[in-house]
């Protein structure tokens, strides 16, 4: 069963990964929770959101992780179940911290007296703290990111800049709709009067965590308008670029429009063709043809068009 429990004298913190059959039970034969609850743990919810309810709180959150292999921004939603004398957590397992937190608490005794020394609100505080601080490294692999495209774009016009530009422009966009509604979500915690919610300055360490989540967000507004930037200086980079190779090779297809007609006019067999018995007639019609391109030359150099 994927299901683990730490115990201290007032708490238990229970944290289910990736619920099934056996793990919804137990839950069920523990905790008197709402039906509807146990339906959405089994679902992805699309934005976060919190419940009251008469004996605890549903909070549902969704933290970004960064998959390495896709290099892709994805959503990893915690269900937190809070109460007078336990915390409930249920994931799927995929954010590293989420495991890792749980793992210290368990095997540490400091950090165990550190999370559970109090009540279940500061509990629950302390993982929301550790899962907030996460996703700046997230935010400075994106910066690292963009500063590279930044330096590339001038020298690099080519497909995979543009795959790379459009995959961060849409990392960023995830990630802005992730965090979009923490601060709704935090800013309810921090009213809630339930006993076991409340703990001495708990306002004073919301106020910090919402802190954390308005500098997450304009991190990410500033990345908007950033990568949002270097896309545009791209598409300009690249029309330009576009318009040069088509100036060229119409310049040059303009040039050689004379030798072209020469060469056609005088390939025709018809009577009384130009220098068609004189010995030097080759030479006279390719000086014909090339004094043409020539004077075609000096006409567009005179206009400034290259």
């Amino acid at each position: 069963m994927s299901l683990k429990i730490i115990h201290t004298k007032n708490l238990r913190w229970i944290d289910v990964v990736k619920p099934q059959t056996e793990e919804i039970n137990y839950l069920r034969t523990n905790f008197d929770f709402h039906p509807l609850d146990y339906e959405q743990i089994q679902i992805s919810s699309q934005h976060a959101k919190m419940e009251s309810h008469p004996e605890y709180q549903h909070i549902v959150l969704i933290f970004p992780i960064f998959n390495r292999k896709t290099r892709e921004i994805l959503p990893s939603e915690v269900d937190f179940f809070v109460g007078k004398d336990f915390v409930v957590t249920v994931h799927d397992g995929s954010m590293y911290t989420m495991l890792h937190i749980f793992e210290n608490v368990h095997k540490i005794a400091t950090e165990r007296q550190e999370f559970m020394s109090k009540n279940s609100g500061y509990l629950l505080y302390q993982i929301l703290e550790s899962l907030f601080r996460r996703s700046f490294p997230i935010l400075d692999h994106i910066t690292k990111d963009m500063t590279e495209i930044e330096k590339d774009i001038f020298d690099d016009l080519s497909l995979p800049m543009l795959e790379k530009i459009s995959l961060m422009k849409r990392n960023i966009i995830d990630f802005r709709r992730i965090m979009k509604t923490h601060h709704l979500v935090l800013k309810k915690i921090m009213v809630k009067k339930e006993a076991y919610m409340v703990f001495p300055e708990n306002k004073s360490y919301y106020n910090a965590l919402l802190e954390h989540a308005e500098n997450i967000w304009d991190i990410l507004s500033i990345q908007k308008e950033t990568i949002e930037a270097l896309a545009e200086a791209n598409t300009s980079l690249a029309t330009n670029h576009l318009n040069q190779t088509t100036k060229i090779v119409t310049v040059l297809s303009a040039l050689f429009l004379p030798a072209s007609f020469v060469m056609f006019f005088f390939a025709l067999h018809l009577p009384g063709r130009p220098f068609e018995n004189t010995p030097n007639g080759f030479w006279i019609i390719f000086a014909i043809a090339v004094g043409g391109s020539i004077t075609l030359f000096a006409f567009f150099k005179s206009k400034k068009w290259f």
